[in-house]
């Protein structure tokens, strides 16, 4: 990022530091940009446009960002019609530290993380299974019960139903205008702030996924 860096610094570890986050391969999944980017541009043709404007807080953010919400969504289609896997370029700014280019990357937060996938694929375990569970309730429950491991499983246990209802409207391909209205007024999702939303539904659909791969039979 600068002219004048200190090119002493670079040594073995951070010469491999930095080829591992440019080496680094994402891919947009499919299942998630395509219900997300119809969310943004969902103006409901049934005459109910207010009401459903105002239920839809992730367009509000997206708008709300200007460029960078636009050059998201735009770069997520873009990607959705190109298919394969990308990188991201990266820079270092004047303490070493690294940052991704780009619209899309993982580093973006927890509204664009859920728009990727790491194109490497591993083993789903049953310890990934469990972690993912304790993850969605820390997520989904009361802030005073999440506390522990205990409780934040308990809060998963208690929005399981709701979660797989809200990942079966995310692989969907019918309806989708039906399906967008579902998932606004889903009380999942009216409880969830707008910011986690995409974390949310990234969650249910991972779930899903996993529920329906196995036909229910998670042990």
């Amino acid at each position: 990022a600068g002219a004048n860096y200190d090119t002493d610094l670079v040594d073995r570890d951070f010469t491999n530091m930095l080829n591992h986050a440019m080496d680094s391969e994402w891919e947009v999944d499919s299942d998630f940009a395509s219900f997300f980017t119809d969310l943004v541009h969902f103006r409901d043709p049934r005459g109910n446009v207010a009401k459903f404007d105002d239920l839809n807080g992730f367009r509000k953010i997206i708008l709300a960002r200007g460029d960078a919400g636009a050059g998201l969504i735009q770069t997520v289609k873009w990607h959705l019609q190109r298919g394969g896997s990308f990188r991201n370029p990266v820079q270092i700014d004047g303490r070493g530290r690294v940052y991704s280019v780009g619209y899309l990357h993982p580093a973006g937060g927890e509204l664009v993380r859920p728009f990727i996938n790491s194109a490497q694929r591993v083993a789903f375990t049953p310890e990934i299974l469990y972690e993912m569970k304790i993850q969605i309730g820390a997520l989904v429950g009361e802030a005073s019960t999440v506390l522990t491991n205990t409780g934040r499983m308990a809060a998963f246990e208690a929005n399981e139903k709701a979660l797989r209802e809200l990942g079966e409207l995310l692989l969907s391909k019918t309806q989708r205008p039906a399906r967008l209205r579902s998932f606004l007024e889903h009380p999942l999702v009216q409880a969830t702030d707008p910011d986690h939303l995409p974390k949310l539904a990234r969650f249910a659909l991972e779930y899903t996924r996993v529920y329906n791969h196995t036909n229910g039979n998670l042990n």
